[in-house]
């Protein structure tokens, strides 16, 4: 069954803003593991990719 055009709109808005949480977020957790260089916190790269599969699992 289709989604009428609007609510595909509806879903795309609410996709964009999401994403956009998570790269912003992603974007300060990179430059931290950045700047640790070798000392990076495992947790923080975890956290990355799992911002990452947030997005493109949707």
């Amino acid at each position: 069954m289709n989604e009428p055009p609007e609510r595909d709109e509806e879903l795309l808005t609410l996709f964009v803003e999401e994403a956009r949480e998570h790269l912003s977020g992603i974007e300060g957790d990179l430059l931290s593991i950045e700047a640790a260089g070798e000392r990076t916190d495992t947790e923080l790269t975890n956290k990355v990719f799992r911002g990452i599969h947030s997005i493109r699992a949707r």
